[in-house]
């Protein structure tokens, strides 16, 4: 009796450790994200900086990035509206850099409003 006393003791000791550190380690694979905000991309997704002058709001921040995070291959977008760039991180060999720009084109967003 003793002895499975001992034996339960030890479980309800180890098994909070070791559920604890699963959950660490859980965490610690979840952190791409991060890395991707960090400049870090995942392998085979590179980051295209597009120009998109005819942003004026957030709106057109919205926009730009719903319509490009649909197209194949792009894993993440980021529209700027400050600094009118945008950032996307897609594999280049499903999506290229042209195709991009074509697209933020047909948006309207390729030049500046009022020109």
């Amino acid at each position: 009796m003793k002895k499975m006393n001992h034996t339960i003791r030890f479980l309800l000791l180890v098994v909070p450790v070791l559920l604890l550190f699963t959950a660490c380690q859980q965490n610690a694979g979840n952190s791409n994200a991060e890395e991707e905000a960090a400049g870090m991309a995942a392998p085979g997704i590179t980051m295209v900086q597009v120009s998109a002058p005819g942003m004026h709001c957030d709106g057109c921040t919205a926009t730009v990035e719903e319509t490009l995070a649909k197209m194949q291959g792009v894993d993440s977008v980021h529209a700027d509206l400050e600094s009118k760039e945008v950032t996307v991180y897609c594999d280049t060999t499903q999506t290229a850099r042209a195709a991009l720009v074509g697209m933020i084109d047909r948006l309207g967003f390729s030049e500046a409003p009022g020109k």
